[in-house]
């Protein structure tokens, strides 16, 4: 998804409609959850009954249409990289967002560390950036550990050998 430097809710959260075709449309279910589109690979391979491979991204969406759960994940990162930059940030351009139930977090590397914080709670809109006040801090807090989780999450497996010949 092109976000062009911008990760507000009215950008990234976008609905997503999933159909088994083995379901009646009556089966369906409407959940609110944090998924992504890195979500959409797992989910077609576990619908085909095919494994996933080491190192893949996402996670299945499947235990969510089988009314298994109604959260696979606490937090969502997203990532932005572009060789470019808009007045006001130093190329090349390096975005990492981090949304929870809580709220959200987005850093500007390399451009002095820029962030902004939004508490989901009392913000929904994300119409007061809270980074640096004093509201901000448990919030902060717990943003920063969870991007940390999901980028090593993403970085912790590779497409490297399995096995040695």
């Amino acid at each position: 998804m092109l976000k062009h430097f911008v990760h507000y809710r009215a950008v990234t959260r976008v609905p997503l409609l999933v159909h088994d075709p083995r379901q009646s449309l009556s089966e369906g279910r409407n959940v609110e959850t944090l998924v992504s589109t890195a979500d959409l690979a797992p989910t077609l391979l576990a619908l085909a009954g095919v494994p996933q491979f080491r190192g893949i991204q996402g996670r299945s969406l499947r235990p969510l249409l089988d009314g298994q759960c109604d959260v696979i994940r606490d937090a969502l990162l997203i990532e932005e990289d572009q060789p470019f930059a808009p007045p006001g940030l130093t190329a090349p351009v390096r975005i990492r967002t981090v949304v929870t139930a809580q709220g959200r977090m987005t850093r500007y590397l390399g451009s002095d560390d820029e962030l902004e914080i939004y508490d989901h709670r009392s913000d929904h809109d994300e119409l007061v950036n809270i980074a640096g006040t004093v509201e901000a801090g448990a919030l902060h807090t717990h943003l920063t550990e969870a991007m940390l989780n999901e980028v090593s999450a993403v970085n912790e497996s590779g497409i490297g050998p399995t096995a040695a010949a």
